[in-house]
């Protein structure tokens, strides 16, 4: 999505949808007293003149719905959103209505609440900010370094290096150092990194990492370095499968840590009660939850104790393979920091 406008003193934002993901997160986060500003169209009767029958024509009306319900239809990649229409015509005023969502839509939201965690999880889906990877397209002479974001190349640097040998001398630190500087400070420490080019330099760049930016690290060989090679690989349509592949593996890591603890009886805990109660004590490290679950008040209350304590919110799709595990052990888990009796 893209946010037009924010302002938290008034629980108010403007978002544009971009995605399937964004209809997903609205679905997941809109509740009940939220008011939703909109276009809608309601069937009117008309009469052209005296002699021709009624027909029924569709106008188109902006109005604030407060909200009721959402159904999310997943094949028309549609939102319909239920409420009561609370400012537009006078006529229609206090009358019940479905306002239609899809992608391209524009809306502004007053929430009747705006919390931390959800401007949190919203500012992650902003494709203005988001980083979907970061990139660094390297040869002998040149690194190109930036991000892709909803399929649109930001070229952040261009740093000129010293040509090298195929031996590698001691000095190839010192040579890198800026690049390696810039991986080890990127904001989103969750974002995948991938070395690009020609030749076997990025494969020596890749050997200077700490174990950190390794485990987030695809090497992909293209024919060129820069720009030129960056776009090469977006053609191919290779990106896109590195990064969905990506997303699935940051799941299925969390999950397979998660059934890792719970086989060896280590630090976890599952079900409301549990999580609960580790919540209570500061003891969560990891909090798992499934995106059909974050709409419960005692979930949301559980996830803004968890995040007060330091704990990382990590929301699973239930669509996944390793959504519907997280499922089956009641929709939410957590890593512990420390075993609780």
């Amino acid at each position: 999505m893209i946010i037009e406008e924010l302002d938290e003193k008034e629980n108010y934002i403007k978002i544009r949808i971009t995605n399937y993901d964004d209809l997903w997160f609205l679905y997941n986060f809109l509740e009940n007293g939220d008011k939703i500003k909109g276009y809608i169209f309601r069937k009117e009767e008309s009469r052209e003149d005296s002699i021709r029958s009624k027909k029924q024509e569709r106008v188109k009306y902006h109005v604030t719905l407060e909200f009721k319900e959402v159904e999310f239809q997943e094949l028309q990649l549609r939102l319909r959103i239920r409420g009561v229409i609370v400012s537009g015509p006078e006529d229609l005023l206090y009358s019940n209505q479905t306002m239609n969502l899809s992608i391209n839509d524009e809306i502004e939201i007053i929430k009747n609440s705006m919390d931390s965690f959800f401007l949190e999880e919203i500012k992650k889906y902003d494709d203005s900010e988001k980083k979907e990877a970061v990139f660094i397209a390297i040869d002998d002479e040149y690194a190109t370094i930036g991000h892709i974001n909803n399929n649109r190349i930001k070229i952040i640097s261009e740093i000129r290096l010293n040509r090298q040998s195929k031996d590698f001398n001691e000095k190839a630190e010192d040579n890198y150092r800026d690049i390696i500087s810039f991986l080890q400070n990127i904001d989103d420490k969750k974002s995948m990194i991938i070395l690009l080019g020609p030749g076997f330099w990025k494969e020596k760049l890749f050997e200077l990492l700490d174990d950190e930016l390794k485990k987030r690290t695809i090497l992909v060989d293209t024919s060129y370095a820069g720009e030129t090679g960056i776009n090469e690989a977006m053609r191919s349509g290779l990106l896109k499968k590195l990064l969905e592949k990506f997303r699935i593996e940051m799941e299925s890591n969390l999950i397979n840590e998660f059934l890792t603890e719970i086989g060896k009886e280590g630090f976890y805990a599952y079900g409301i009660e549990e999580i609960k109660k580790a919540s209570e004590y500061g003891a969560i490290k990891k909090l798992l939850v499934i995106d059909r679950l974050i709409r419960d008040e005692n979930i949301k209350n559980i996830m803004k104790s968890a995040e007060m304590s330091g704990a990382e919110i990590h929301i699973i799709n239930s669509k996944t393979d390793y959504g519907k595990i997280l499922n089956n052990l009641g929709g939410i888990g957590a890593i512990l920091r420390f075993r609780i009796d």
